[in-house]
């Protein structure tokens, strides 16, 4: 997990030993605060032996690393209870906070896992978004090319043949029109050799073009 993500789950993990810890106490009584340190001695270690399983083996399938921190988790859990509440029930009373834990672990677990799995998808779907805009922009891209390739030589060709015409009749205006011609051509040459172009750039090139109309 990224630093956010384990800053959340901590944060939930926090808040669902907090709700537990308040309903052992409300079945078996006794001091609020070892309710609490037993709880938090599942929820805890249960973040813990994943991150832990997730460092030393970081190949094997998400759902053994789950079985393997949660087993981790029970033990630590169960032995944490035994050191906080033996003196309540003994060793034979252990079973019933062995079961609570396996079910509240377990439901811990299935709630991150979840989580997680739709964080996997919404990326997935997210890069397959940039992907299909990507190839779009290309293909645009590639269609504009090539529409400016079949008409750039019928509008250069027309338009030395303006200036031909303009030369006899109205120099200033064919000199003009000869830098508007000579802008544009700078710009689509540059437009042309480069794989994205800037704002700047498509306005010089439409300033160009509608001073030669």
């Amino acid at each position: 997990m990224v630093a956010s993500g384990w800053q959340r789950s901590v944060v939930v993990t926090t808040l669902f030993c907090l709700f537990i810890s308040g309903m052992t106490l409300s079945v078996w009584g006794g001091p609020y605060y070892v309710h609490v340190l037993v709880s938090f001695g599942f929820g805890y270690s249960a973040l813990f032996f994943s991150w832990l399983i997730d460092k030393l083996f970081p190949t094997i399938p998400r759902m053994l690393e789950i079985a393997l921190s949660l087993t981790a988790c029970l033990l630590f859990g169960v032995i944490n209870a035994q050191f906080w509440l033996g003196e309540y029930f003994g060793i034979s009373g252990m079973l019933p906070v062995l079961l609570m834990g396996l079910l509240f672990s377990g439901m811990c677990y299935f709630y991150f896992h979840s989580r997680e799995k739709e964080a996997i998808a919404q990326r997935e779907l997210e890069s397959i978004k940039r992907e299909n805009a990507e190839q779009e922009r290309a293909l645009l891209l590639s269609q504009l090319k090539q529409m400016q390739s079949q008409i750039e030589p019928h509008f250069l060709f027309n338009t030395l043949a303006n200036i031909s015409a303009l030369m006899s009749q109205d120099v200033d205006k064919a000199k003009q029109m000869l830098d508007q011609l000579t802008a544009l051509l700078r710009a689509t040459l540059k437009n042309s050799r480069e794989e994205h172009t800037t704002v700047e750039n498509e306005i010089t090139l439409i300033d160009a073009y509608l001073g030669i109309q």
